[in-house]
């Protein structure tokens, strides 16, 4: 299929959807097919546990789709947890025009602080840990994700 240009915020996750590649007129909004294999791409300015895990998860061919703000992955289809969409805040451009896109993604939004752990990350994601944030959105503590499994 064609690469489409000079697309709005919304049509550029409408096109995420149906996996077609696109950017906005301006250039800062884009979409793209990951078909290479374990090509992770630019990561733009996204938290080092975020960072970690895309490029884990690129590198296991298990990233389909990305949607970018300006360089920064803001959205993925992941080929095991389906949109993933990272809790971050970002300029105000990319979180009030292009962050409030991704509702129609129907995704997940997944929140980790910024010293996660790998491994916190791969829990998190896999829907074992979640963390709780007080009034002002920092981590004040963990608690078993809605997969979490005892080890007993």
């Amino acid at each position: 299929m064609a690469y489409r240009k000079n697309q709005t915020n919304a049509q550029i996750v409408a096109l995420a959807l149906h996996g077609i590649e696109g950017e906005t007129t301006t250039g800062n909004m884009s979409t793209e097919n990951r078909d290479r294999l374990g090509y992770a791409g630019s990561r733009g300015h996204m938290p080092q546990p975020w960072a970690r895990l895309y490029s884990e998860r690129a590198q296991d061919r298990a990233v389909l789709r990305v949607i970018y703000s300006y360089n920064t992955p803001i959205a993925w289809l992941d080929r095991d947890y389906g949109w993933v969409i990272p809790c971050v805040s970002y300029s105000v451009t990319t979180s009030a025009k292009h962050q409030s896109q991704l509702y129609r993604l129907r995704g997940t939004t997944y929140y980790m602080p910024w010293d996660a752990t790998p491994e916190d990350a791969r829990r998190v994601l896999a829907g074992e840990l979640s963390f709780i944030r007080d009034g002002k959105g920092r981590a004040i503590a963990t608690v078993p994700g809605p997969n979490y499994r005892s080890a007993a």
